[in-house]
């Protein structure tokens, strides 16, 4: 029997002579995926598997490769789509994407047949939109909505290019239409943002509320509900959206930050100044906490503890 688990490490020590095997064996399946290629070196799938596990599970220096070199060796021995949209991913370098990318819908229809190309001119034509090749980017999708109509990621990026190109009112009746057919965070999130550049700030919110009942940790949302509520003054709501960033993400020190300056806002100066010390104690060295908290000591005229913090910033 195998485990993964780290408690059962002791149970795996190598079997001494005259006692029992082991019950549990622990397993690296790194090195379990390495020996399949190594054992059926002309496997496609063996490869694909290990490109799979160095690009998603265990990430390794992205100078190395290995995760593009498992899957230009699987592309090698039996050409797909696929496996080139999974090589164009695990690549670094913008060309080395496009030039993955573009392999891949040179293959013949037997190898890439008509909606397996959709994601690939998805991809590549995002590759040029990043380029600045609006033109090009336009007619790579419009020819990956032509292959796999369903394939809704590329409406997406139309709406958005119809966005960037002034006209919202179009790009809104877009993600509309997108929204009723697939109503995922992606499409919600779109929506949102673009209800914010037209200035429609109550149906921003209404959106980003949906989303963030559905993805509980979702940062980026939080963060602008709480300059929601920010701005409309709503002190309550916005802590409470403080305090759900720091839960999904106690690392960020920006949230205690942004907790000083509502609490400084209503007058509670001390309780910012609690709040920043609290932070201080996990980075004792952040300049922006130090400095925050020293020009806050100084409004509360308590300049002699603010002078130490301002120079140690």
């Amino acid at each position: 029997q195998s485990s993964t688990d780290l408690a059962r490490f002791a149970e795996a020590r190598p079997v001494a002579k005259g006692t029992k095997p082991a019950k549990f064996a622990v397993v690296d399946l790194g090195r379990d995926l390495e020996a399949a290629v190594k054992a059926h070196p002309r496997d496609a799938q063996a490869w694909s598997d290990l490109g799979q596990y160095q690009l998603h599970v265990a990430p390794d220096d992205p100078e190395k490769r290995r995760a593009a070199d498992a899957f230009e060796h699987a592309a090698k021995l039996k050409p797909s789509c696929e496996l080139y949209r999974q090589l164009a991913l695990a690549e670094n370098d913008a060309n080395d994407k496009r030039r993955a990318l573009e392999r891949g819908l040179a293959l013949p229809a037997a190898g890439c047949p008509a909606a397996a190309r959709a994601p690939l001119l998805e991809m590549l034509g995002d590759q040029y939109h990043r380029a600045h090749r609006e033109r090009r980017a336009e007619d790579l999708w419009l020819d990956g909505r032509a292959a796999d109509p369903s394939y809704w990621p590329i409406e997406l990026d139309l709406a958005e290019l119809a966005a960037e190109r002034g006209v919202p009112s179009r790009a809104a009746a877009m993600l509309a239409t997108l929204e009723k057919a697939h109503a995922t965070l992606k499409v919600l999130r779109a929506e949102a943002l673009l209800a914010v550049r037209r200035g429609r700030r109550a149906e921003a919110q209404k959106l980003y509320e949906r989303v963030a009942d559905a993805e509980k940790d979702d940062t980026d949302t939080l963060r602008e509900l709480y300059s929601f509520a920010r701005a409309e003054g709503a002190t309550a709501a916005a802590l409470a959206f403080v305090d759900r960033i720091a839960r999904a993400r106690p690392d960020v020190l920006q949230t205690a930050l942004d907790r000083a300056d509502v609490l400084e806002a209503v007058g509670k100066g001390a309780e910012a100044h609690e709040a920043l010390k609290v932070a201080l104690t996990v980075a004792p060295e952040e300049a922006r906490l130090l400095e925050r908290d020293g020009r806050l000591l100084h409004r509360l005229g308590r300049d002699q503890e603010a002078l130490p913090a301002l120079e140690r910033a």
